[in-house]
């Protein structure tokens, strides 16, 4: 019963899991590294 009862929780959490949707980013290597100045106008920023 003990397994039973762990198998049937497992298996509703692993839907929550794979249920929710993946986030992704579009991330681009800049051309030239930012200067460290704390002005915040620089093309990189």
């Amino acid at each position: 019963m003990k397994k039973l009862l762990c198998l049937v929780l497992f298996i509703l959490f692993s839907t929550f899991v794979f249920a929710q949707e993946k986030k992704f980013l579009n991330l681009k290597r800049a051309q030239v590294a930012p200067k460290i100045d704390a002005v915040l106008d620089d093309q990189a920023w």
